[in-house]
């Protein structure tokens, strides 16, 4: 039941004002049901739905998807200047984390693109 259309209501329900649910969603090239299911789910709860993709050497496929939801926000709209101004103001280092590759990371992969459209038909 996790991942379904009711997971995703309660979700819903249980998040504050502007708030963002944010959840594994596999690893695209070994899960695509998975992944393309959750992701309608997520659609027909929330105004605003994608994914973004990080590595995870230490999980099978080292390459996961994570999906999220929101009524308010989409954070694939965000700029590199708008994060920049963030982690300033917030007096934040890094060592890995950038915010080039926080935008880029909400660009799926061509095979995550091609597993939604032909979903869609």
């Amino acid at each position: 039941s996790l991942f379904q259309e009711q997971f995703f209501l309660g979700c819903q329900q249980a998040l504050e004002t502007g708030g963002i649910i944010v959840t594994q969603n596999g690893v695209p090239f070994y899960q695509p049901e998975e992944l393309v299911a959750a992701h309608k789910c997520r659609q027909k709860v929330f105004l605003y739905a994608g994914f973004y993709t990080a590595p995870v050497p230490l999980y099978a496929g080292g390459y996961m998807a994570f999906g999220w939801g929101s009524d308010v926000l989409d954070p694939s709209k965000i700029s590199t200047e708008q994060l920049k101004e963030r982690i300033t103001k917030a007096g934040l280092k890094f060592k890995i984390y950038t915010s080039q590759g926080h935008i880029s990371s909400f660009t799926p992969p061509p095979r995550i693109l091609e597993l939604l459209a032909e979903a869609e038909g």
